[in-house]
């Protein structure tokens, strides 16, 4: 949220990525409260693990309810119906969409955390049991690309830890494209069958798990 110190300064609160959305929102020009008295919130879905996204449902007009969502983009990607291009709604076999797929691939590779933005309209009546399930058929509007430096004693102190025998393992919730070129950027060279995402933890015993450690 948006706070002002004792000088009146903006102070921006909150989660660092929470922080970088509102921030990059506010250098566009969108002033939040403003919008939420414009379409007022009725319900949220906070960011957490499993789901991989964050969403809000808002009342948009007199007739119609608006689903906002903010996630992982392969989260969305697997949510999603359609990519808003140009005023127009265009289908996942468009050439725009396979565009859009290969540009956040890009982006992940290079190191940059991507956040797919998207949305879906609803009846003013619409029952649902939890915010979790609305979230399906989403019109992506576009993505948020953040930069997340690695400070500037981290490699050498990787480098230090491996010339005393230690084993460095990361743990992260960047996807594994992002996840590659981080541990490249610190000096770990990590190959794809050194790799587990959830989906595959999820399936191993204990022996496993230790196996592959």
């Amino acid at each position: 949220f948006v706070d002002r110190d004792e000088y009146g300064a903006v102070v921006v609160r909150g989660a660092l990525t929470d922080q970088a959305l509102l921030v990059s929102a506010m250098k566009a020009g969108f002033d939040r409260q403003k919008l939420l008295e414009q379409y007022p919130q009725l319900d949220s879905l906070p960011f957490n693990s499993r789901d991989k996204l964050a969403a809000t449902l808002h009342r948009y007009d007199r007739d119609t309810l608006l689903l906002s969502v903010v996630g992982a983009p392969e989260t969305i990607l697997e949510h999603a119906a359609g990519v808003h291009l140009h005023g127009s709604t265009t289908h996942l076999g468009s050439q725009e969409f396979l565009q859009l797929k290969e540009s956040i691939g890009k982006l992940s590779a290079e190191g940059y955390r991507v956040l797919a933005c998207a949305y879906r309209y609803y009846p003013i009546d619409f029952q649902y049991p939890h915010l979790s399930e609305t979230v399906t058929k989403l019109i992506i509007a576009g993505y948020v690309v953040i930069a997340d430096p690695i400070r500037a004693e981290v490699p050498e102190a990787i480098a230090a830890a491996t010339r005393a025998g230690i084993r460095t393992i990361v743990i992260t919730g960047d996807n594994r494209l992002t996840a590659a070129a981080i541990c490249r950027q610190v000096g770990l060279t990590v190959s794809s069958h050194e790799m587990l995402d959830g989906m595959e933890l999820e399936g191993f015993t204990d022996e496993q798990f230790k196996e592959r450690l």
